[in-house]
């Protein structure tokens, strides 16, 4: 397996034309990465900066994991969630951050993330006080890949939680969520869920609780 460890201060294009091969590439130290080269087909694992989504991550075709941490940009400058759309065989787990910057469900549905087979841990951040820019109905419509076995969210705006697709769902996670009331599966679902700082959460409708300690 190829392997490459870059240090730049901003993308330049000479630097990845000989790694067309690529499989691996860290570059979790360019803390100004822009974008990055569009034919990498072979690339596989990508770690990149904190706070940094960059240019071209769609055309990744081949990408298996990211880390550590997606950021949705807010400029809407092409560095959304939309740019999951391709990256088919994502797998294992993914880290999503400033989710207040989606700007509709369109965009969220855009990047498929329903469809991807092989996520089977999601987490997923609001930043604390920023409001989002979409309505609460419609981030409560949300949809998340199927085959999730494990599910963290921090900051959720919403007050009902559909989890509908997750019949496979074993950990819940529920964090610093003061309006939300309900989380509900269309089937029974057996689910271990850890709640902290969700004082209104009163109702797990259709949910097969299998609970060590409920922390509200």
């Amino acid at each position: 397996m190829s392997t490459a460890s870059v240090l730049l201060i901003r993308y330049r294009p000479e630097v990845f034309a000989d790694l067309l091969l690529l499989e691996t590439l860290d570059v979790q130290r360019c803390i100004l990465l822009e974008e990055l080269p569009s034919k990498l087909n072979n690339l596989k694992h990508l770690r990149l900066p904190q706070h940094t989504l960059p240019k071209n991550l769609g055309e990744l075709h081949s990408l298996q994991t990211i880390s550590p941490i997606l950021f949705i940009s807010e400029e809407g400058d092409g560095r959304g969630i939309g740019e999951l759309e391709h990256l088919s065989e994502l797998r294992g787990i993914l880290r999503i951050h400033k989710m207040e910057n989606i700007r509709s469900i369109e965009e969220f549905e855009k990047s498929k993330l329903k469809e991807k087979k092989y996520i089977n841990h999601v987490i997923m951040k609001w930043s604390e006080g920023e409001s989002p820019k979409i309505e609460t109905d419609a981030v409560e419509a949300l949809q998340l890949p199927s085959m999730l076995e494990e599910l963290r969210i921090e900051g959720f705006p919403g007050v009902k939680l559909p989890l509908d697709s997750l019949d496979h769902l074993v950990n819940l996670e529920l964090v610093n969520r003061i309006t939300l009331k309900e989380v509900t599966t269309s089937k029974a679902v057996k689910t271990a869920i850890s709640a902290k700082n969700c004082p209104k959460l009163t109702t797990t409708s259709n949910m097969v609780v299998d609970l060590q300690t409920l922390n509200m």
